[in-house]
């Protein structure tokens, strides 16, 4: 099986039409479309344009007191990350918009470091 891939690889990047490929090595068309498709999907996967990161913990709360009101694509920008990975990251640290104030009003009382102690998330 990896030989007919390489074939039909090898020929698709020649510039050969799905029909010739079929006809050349007696496979089905269908076969090739998901041989090509699997090839190509593989080549973007390993370009990722963001290297993976992990948000700290105590950046975030920080930002979160000093910015209360921020959307979460404005916390994005500025930790040079998606909206989705600031929304993962507040989900672990169990804030939501209600609860937000009185995590807001525990920083601001000093409980800083004995919140980040209780949530269960270690960074």
């Amino acid at each position: 099986m990896e030989e007919i891939k390489q074939d039909v690889l090898d020929l698709f990047r020649s510039g050969k039409t799905y029909h010739f490929i079929s006809k050349h090595l007696n496979v089905p068309i269908v076969i090739i479309v998901l041989i090509i498709e699997q090839f190509e999907k593989n080549i973007l996967r390993s370009y990722r344009v963001y290297p993976d990161m992990k948000i700290s913990v105590k950046q975030l709360l920080k930002d979160i007191y000093l910015y209360p009101n921020s959307f979460q694509h404005q916390r994005a920008m500025r930790f040079n990350c998606s909206q989705q990975a600031i929304q993962k990251a507040m989900i672990k640290l169990g804030i939501t918009q209600k609860n937000k104030w009185l995590i807001i009003s525990m920083l601001k009382m000093g409980d800083f470091e004995e919140y980040i102690n209780n949530t269960s998330v270690m960074n």
